[in-house]
């Protein structure tokens, strides 16, 4: 598309404080909302969030914190060919009736954007910023030696004094999505000129066309993921945007970036997602990829609370994608810094008895699931490996536990026990995540014996422990408290009533992966 030398910056400009708020569907809404593009558990394709093209869909979005100001940059690298090369963006015009052309090579810029709520209910976004618009050139008209210069506004030189060549600095620009449905509304922040530039002619005098050019008035755009699109017929459409009184259009495409104001960290793309109206009731649990980006969570297990900063964020993974899970009890414990122990309580034959364990590994996968009443759920299996495990209680009687070889009825590996096989679901258990044997039989079998002249026949001998067991999930980790899972009164090891204390974190890859485990955390719907 085409348009004017101002339009170029004006383009800019709405591509550095649009890219982030592009709309991507026509339904009811009620607002747009800025979202960080990273790499993760996700449907969306390429660093920049597409929603269609060739690239592997493993990016996702992170929300952007409301009232949270993130520094934005902008620029046209990148934002072709499914974010591989560079755009080249033009603006086309008529002048007298001659057609007027425009191209620009390069573009940067920065500012700042917000997520807001308007009074109304309204999720929007706004920012402020400018834009340099560089490798300006006039194709059109051609043989005229026409060139285009920065404009000295603060009269600096002398009149007519060309300043920098090829280059367009806009003035500061505002942009909003409020009340503008699927599109971004960009103009000078004062209502006044959004750019000016010089245009000289050296070859042959084109006095149509020479001399100072302002450009004012307004645009919208339209982004697919981080990128905001702008084309020559749709901008020439709206006809809100104008130079020495004729209406400008243009062609091009813009990323923007951005990251929490005031931080060293890179900049990652910028894309948006609608706000629906009238999202789908909807209740249960869903599996999100904890992933380090803008967002309001802290630390890597994405917990809700804590003392580190806010800078994860939840990817969500799709419905029916299996995940491949890791468990471990390692960094579960003062927000994800050090292992924490776990123990089984119990009381068999009159005799009080405590196991502690120091270390837990497991393996397994899960899904999201959604069952025909609209409850979303996650689903999974798995065994898990518990080392360390030592009796605390009866304390002096150097008692152990050891593997249970079921066949043999003989000890194996000192202070090991191995799980059968697990299933856990947040189906029907509200805020809890549920686990019990896969087939409903013993979740674990394990031996206890006494030193001679020590034994305590009511405990020694083969433990199973059957039932099942809910646990409190928080962020990434699941949290087991012994007067919880006491008082369930689904957990029995060796027909006594039993509770555990512990924590579990879990990490998923997609299925089929080489890449690393990443925290897999949990949020819950509300209807």
């Amino acid at each position: 598309m085409n348009g004017r030398r101002a339009i170029v910056a004006l383009c800019m400009l709405c591509a550095l404080l649009v890219s982030a708020f592009a709309a991507q569907s026509a339904s009811a809404i009620t607002g747009t909302t800025a979202f960080t593009c990273v790499k993760g558990k996700g449907t969306f394709r390429g660093e920049h969030c597409l929603s269609a093209g060739g690239a592997a869909a493993e990016y996702g979005h992170v929300e952007v914190a409301q009232d949270k100001t993130t520094e934005t940059t902008t620029t046209n690298a990148k934002s072709a060919n499914e974010t591989n090369v560079t755009r080249i963006m033009k603006i086309r015009m008529n002048i007298a009736e001659e057609p007027f052309e425009l191209q620009v090579t390069g573009v940067s810029g920065s500012g700042w954007i917000e997520n807001k709520k308007a009074v109304s209910g309204e999720h929007y976004v706004h920012g402020k910023g400018s834009i340099t618009f560089t490798g300006v050139t006039v194709t059109e008209p051609v043989g005229k030696g026409c060139r285009v210069t920065t404009h000295k506004e603060d009269g600096s030189g002398s009149p007519g004094e060309e300043g920098e060549e090829g280059i367009i600095h806009t003035r500061e620009l505002t942009t909003t999505t409020e009340g503008q449905g699927n599109l971004v509304k960009l103009r000078a922040a004062d209502n006044g000129p959004v750019a000016n530039f010089w245009i000289t002619c050296e070859i042959k005098k084109v006095p149509a066309i020479e001399g100072t050019w302002t450009i004012t008035g307004s645009v919208q755009g339209v982004s697919n993921g981080a990128t905001v699109n702008f084309t020559h017929s749709e901008t020439t459409t709206q006809n809100k945007l104008f130079a020495r009184g004729a209406k400008v259009g243009f062609d091009g495409g813009l990323t923007l970036s951005g990251r929490e104001k005031g931080s060293a960290g890179a900049y990652a793309p910028l894309a948006t997602t609608n706000v629906e109206t009238e999202p789908p009731p909807s209740t249960g649990t869903t599996a999100f990829t904890c992933v380090k980006g803008q967002g309001s969570l802290i630390g890597e297990h994405c917990l809700s609370t804590g003392f580190a900063a806010p800078e994860y964020g939840h990817v969500a993974i799709p419905e029916s994608t299996t995940t491949e899970l890791t468990g471990t009890n390692a960094k579960t414990k003062n927000e994800t810094t050090e292992g924490s122990t776990g123990r089984l309580k119990t009381t068999v034959g009159g005799v009080p008895v405590e196991l502690q364990a120091t270390g837990v590994s497991g393996s397994g996968w899960m899904e999201n699931k959604l069952t025909a009443s609209g409850e979303h759920y996650v689903h999974g299996k798995g065994t898990l490996t518990v080392t360390g495990v030592s009796v605390l209680q009866p304390a002096g009687r150097g008692c152990k536990a050891t593997t249970d070889n079921e066949e043999a009825k003989e000890e194996g590996e000192v202070g090991v026990v191995h799980t059968r096989e697990l299933t856990a679901t947040t189906e029907g258990q509200g805020d809890f995540l549920k686990f019990e044997a896969a087939d409903k039989g013993n979740l674990a079998s394990f031996f206890v014996t006494c030193e001679p002249g020590k034994r305590i026949e009511a405990i020694e001998g083969t433990w199973s422990c059957s039932g099942s067991a809910k646990s409190v999930p928080a962020g990434a980790t699941a949290t087991f408290i012994h007067s919880e899972t006491t008082t369930q009164n689904t957990l029995k090891c060796r027909g006594s009533k039993s509770g555990i204390e512990g924590n579990l974190t879990l990490s998923g890859r997609e299925k089929g992966s080489t890449g690393v485990y990443t925290p897999v955390a949990a949020t819950t719907y509300t209807t």
